[in-house]
């Protein structure tokens, strides 16, 4: 197995499992809401939208292991962007003939491989540790070149 692999696939399970858990508190949400008697759009809107905060802390805590508050608006931004990325391919695929249900079932793993992208590389980007590495400006009489074997 790639070296990667071994240190992502741990991670990738945890987002899954903890995607599970993020669906069942925003669904949950959005019945509570219905039974209470709100308007579904208002019930789908406000469950979405604390769903999302929800989902910032559970993938920040256990699934990336930081929680940098200051970079939540990335968080939104993203869901944001494949949310309205979902809603257009959905409208494009059920326009090419298919129906809504299995047009999202297809849809699905690729929005879980867009929001898991966005937050390991851009929400939950990990800082390298140590120093950073400083490159010389310039070559000296004490530097190699660059592809030249060392004189001995």
């Amino acid at each position: 197995m790639h070296p990667w692999l071994m240190t992502e696939a741990p991670r990738m399970a945890r987002f899954v499992v903890v995607g599970l858990l993020n669906l069942s508190f925003g669904y949950g949400l959005y019945l509570l809401f219905l039974e209470v008697g709100w308007p579904p759009p208002v019930a789908s809107v406000v469950s979405g939208i604390l769903g999302i905060g929800f989902n910032f802390f559970t993938n920040g805590m256990w699934v990336f292991k930081q929680l940098p508050l200051a970079r939540m608006h990335r968080f939104f931004v993203g869901y944001g962007a494949t949310i309205a990325a979902n809603a257009l391919l959905l409208m494009l695929l059920t326009n090419l003939g298919l129906g809504p249900r299995v047009a999202q079932a297809v849809l699905i793993p690729f929005m879980v491989g867009a929001n898991y992208a966005f937050q390991r590389w851009w929400v939950f980007q990990e800082k390298p540790q140590g120093p950073r590495p400083r490159w010389p400006t310039k070559l000296t009489h004490n530097s190699p070149k660059r592809g030249m074997p060392d004189k001995d």
